[in-house]
């Protein structure tokens, strides 16, 4: 008897054991794009000409954001997994369009709210042309 009350005391007064239950959330996928409509002048200083064209700028980027998924899940980063954040979507929505010019050049477009036009091109829509070339 003495040992059925000493196992006894030792029995905690609560057991504590956690209780899963099934629950719903979304993977939602959605693509994003960039457009610009780029007018551009190339300027020959020597024969003080110029020539200008029109075209237009798409960047795009697919994005699965996980909506609801618990913090407790024991299946969290499974779930998680091949997923992007909100945030990743909106710095690929806040970053500069880019463009290739040749094969190892390309030129940035930015927001007007970040900079003022460059060679006195208005901004069309959301974006306009910088004077820089990386």
């Amino acid at each position: 008897m003495n040992g059925a009350t000493q196992t006894l005391n030792r029995t905690p007064t609560h057991l504590e054991k956690p209780i899963y239950s099934d629950y719903q959330f979304k993977k939602v996928t959605m693509e994003i794009a960039k457009e610009a409509t780029v007018n551009y002048y190339v300027i020959d200083r020597i024969s003080q000409t110029y020539i200008s064209d029109v075209f237009d700028a798409r960047q795009t980027q697919t994005f699965t954001i996980a909506y609801g998924v618990h913090d407790k899940d024991r299946r969290r980063y499974s779930n998680l997994s091949n997923t992007d954040t909100e945030e990743d979507a909106s710095s690929f929505e806040e970053e500069p369009i880019k463009i290739q010019l040749t094969s190892g050049s390309h030129l940035t477009l930015e927001s007007p709210k970040n900079l003022w036009p460059a060679w006195g091109i208005a901004p069309f829509g959301r974006y306009q042309m910088l004077d820089s070339i990386h």
